[in-house]
């Protein structure tokens, strides 16, 4: 390995999406593979939620970052909000997708995805957002509808 490079990682997004584009496009073009696009193409939407996932909590992870630079206090309920995220994408790790989720799991996060703010602060009302972002991108992995 040359110096100065990292190890490609398992997860590597690239190579990924690579593996991802190069499955659609064999079971659009082989006729023997044309069964199992609509397997494929649930993959996909998979991954592309998950990547969404990703994002959220990571603009959560900066906006609290910043509230707390700024001087702010963060909701008060916040780290139960993070409990309970932690707890639905626990349920993704340990059943994986498509799975279906126990009402335990569901109930929480579908509250925290209409979460009302909590706040005045200037990033209160951001953090609140990404908490909601973030539960409903758990809800779409899940396959639960968030309103029901």
């Amino acid at each position: 390995m040359a110096a100065g490079r990292q190890p490609a990682h398992p997860w590597n997004t690239r190579s990924t999406r690579q593996a991802r584009s190069t499955a659609r496009n064999i079971v659009r073009i082989a006729p023997l593979r044309w069964r199992r696009r609509d397997a494929v193409d649930a993959a996909n939407e998979q991954a592309a939620q998950l990547d969404l996932l990703g994002n959220s909590v990571l603009g959560l992870l900066r906006a609290c970052q910043a509230a707390l630079h700024a001087g702010e206090d963060v909701p008060a309920d916040l780290s139960t909000a993070v409990g309970q995220l932690r707890a639905a994408v626990g349920a993704l790790a340990e059943h994986g997708i498509g799975n279906g989720a126990d009402a335990a799991t569901v109930e929480p996060v579908r509250h925290l995805a209409q979460w009302p703010p909590s706040g005045e602060a200037a990033y209160t009302p951001l953090v609140t957002l990404l908490i909601r972002a973030c539960a409903r991108d758990v809800l779409r992995i899940h396959g639960v509808n968030e309103g029901a």
